[in-house]
């Protein structure tokens, strides 16, 4: 747990800030309960209008992407890693970008599809540990909308298949 608290302070100290105008502490506190608590709460929905809006992402996104990532490396309560893998769907799957960051000339959008690109590998490992249906299928969603190799996705979909009777295989065009 001292890598991901670590990990919790590097990407969301004092100075980042929360779409809400405050500093990005609370959403680290937050993150960090969520880890720890072993029940999954805060849930998802507790993130929204601080990370996300529907389905438009905030800057703080792409650190808490970050994090969402480094929580797949560490053993939590099914209830938290499934928390931490909504989070990050959610986060990946997101439409637009709040209008003020286009300003800025950053694509928050395309910088969180690259933090779950860069672990992708880790999102693999989850699809096949098949510990449950929402983590597997959310999972393989995130690689989905990654546009990975489609041979591997359609391989993968196979091999973990009770697992993800209810996701859908992407058309190559899909993706």
């Amino acid at each position: 747990m001292d890598f991901l608290r670590n990990e919790i302070d590097r990407q969301l100290g004092p100075s980042v800030k929360c779409s809400c105008g405050r500093n990005a502490v609370h959403v680290a506190e937050d993150l960090l309960y969520l880890a720890e608590a072993g029940n999954g709460s805060p849930r998802v929905n507790a993130f929204e209008g601080h990370v996300f809006d529907g389905d438009v992402i905030y800057e703080v996104a792409v650190p808490v992407a970050k994090v969402c990532m480094a929580a797949l490396t560490q053993e939590l309560t099914i209830d938290s890693r499934v928390t931490f893998m909504l989070l990050l769907y959610t986060i990946v799957t997101a439409d637009g970008q709040d209008l003020d960051i286009g300003i800025a000339n950053r694509n928050i959008v395309e910088e969180c599809l690259e933090v779950a690109r860069r672990g992708v590998w880790l999102l693999y490992a989850e699809v096949l540990a098949g510990v449950t249906g929402s983590l597997a299928g959310h999972a393989f969603m995130i690689i989905q909308t990654l546009g990975d190799d489609p041979d591997r996705l359609r391989a993968v979909h196979r091999m973990a298949q009770p697992m993800l009777d209810w996701v859908p295989l992407l058309d190559e065009n899909d993706m």
